[in-house]
């Protein structure tokens, strides 16, 4: 099985069907997202990493698992996403300096 990935700067979601259409007509089974926001209420307070896992197993009929890392290690805000087709059997987030986070 080959692997195809993507990565796009998100805006803080907006346009979000816009860029899960995307990344569904790229044919990607990764894609790495950042500035995703979840449960921000300067952003519309939606879990967006949910939201992009559910339109893109709607567009794709493929099931999408994902990994947020919020950048300053909490479990809302800022953040950044993985999203994936593949099973994630480990995954482990880490805090950068400067208020950066990885997945």
């Amino acid at each position: 099985m080959g692997c195809r990935s993507t990565r796009s700067s998100c805006r803080h979601g907006l346009k979000l069907d816009l860029i899960a259409q995307w990344i569904a007509r790229s044919g990607a089974n990764v894609a790495v997202l950042n500035e995703v926001e979840r449960y921000n209420p300067s952003w519309g307070n939606t879990d967006q990493p949910a939201r992009y896992a559910a339109a893109l197993q709607s567009l794709t009929g493929r099931t999408w698992r994902y990994r947020f890392a919020q950048r300053d290690g909490l479990s809302t805000g800022q953040g950044n996403l993985i999203l994936t087709t593949f099973a994630l059997e480990d995954s482990q987030g880490y805090v950068l300096s400067y208020s950066r986070s990885v997945s």
